[in-house]
């Protein structure tokens, strides 16, 4: 993806905001970041931004600074249905998250975990499973280091692992992980979606462009998981706590079981 010289705003500043914008400067693109806080609110995010080429307003959303923008990355704590960036969409701007943009740039197989409850500590733990087999690994995304900081910062890994939120996939194109871990869906970020449905439907984003050689790892004891994910294309392996599963993993009378063919497609 060619950056250089690109007209590219920033809308939001904290952490995911200010690598994205450090990123895009160092790409060459022509930089704006825009936030709706105050000034006096983000005098750390400011601080980490001077001496960049870009231009930075606070306090407000300029929608001249959206609809002539060639490109605008959201950070995740942005509505994507605020007037300036439905005004932005209605001129044709294309508009990502920053794990789409970060994913435009990787070329090592991503694990990408989400759900409601439980998607921090999964995503720690299997980051320490394959630093402890011997791999090189990345661990961020929602937690911790932004993806970003990956493709700016970082060595080739062996894998990423990376926490996802409904956010950060309601601003996806082609962000395709191998292996994509669902591990349940509850009542959540109401104040956010305008229904249950709603945010349903944006966990499963995460499917958008897994193909049948990627894998789904799911929850079979979650039902509102095991609706969504009826009909997607990639392998399905179940996890379950409560009944055998044909394909995957399951807790039995003090024991976990595996049946997984990972020759089986």
């Amino acid at each position: 993806m060619e950056l250089k010289n690109k007209k590219v705003l920033v809308v939001g500043l904290a952490r995911t905001g200010l690598s994205t914008a450090k990123f895009l400067v160092s790409r060459g693109a022509m930089v704006r970041v825009s936030d709706s806080s105050p000034e006096e609110k983000l005098s750390k995010s400011l601080d980490g931004l001077k001496g960049l080429d870009l231009e930075i307003e606070t306090g407000r959303h300029t929608e001249e600074w959206f609809t002539k923008a060639d490109l605008i990355v959201v950070s995740p704590g942005v509505p994507l249905d605020i007037k300036p960036l439905c005004a932005a969409q209605h001129k044709g701007v294309e508009i990502i998250s920053e794990i789409e943009l970060a994913s435009r740039f990787i070329d090592v197989p991503v694990i990408a975990i989400t759900g409601t409850n439980g998607k921090t500590t999964t995503t720690t733990l299997i980051g320490e499973i394959l630093k402890k087999s011997g791999k090189s690994v990345f661990v961020g995304g929602n937690i911790g280091n932004p993806l970003i900081e990956y493709v700016m910062e970082y060595n080739k890994a062996d894998f990423i692992v990376a926490e996802i939120s409904s956010f950060q996939l309601e601003g996806i194109r082609d962000f395709r992980p191998y292996i994509s871990i669902l591990l349940n869906i509850t009542e959540d970020h109401l104040d956010r979606y305008p229904s249950m449905e709603a945010y349903i439907q944006a966990k499963g984003l995460i499917y958008r462009n897994q193909r049948h050689t990627d894998y789904a790892v799911i929850s079979a004891d979650d039902i509102l998981v095991k609706r969504l994910t009826e009909g997607i294309e990639p392998r399905k392996i179940g996890f379950s706590r409560e009944r055998e599963v044909v394909d995957g993993i399951y807790y039995r009378e003090g024991k976990i079981f595996s049946r997984i063919n990972l020759w089986r497609r």
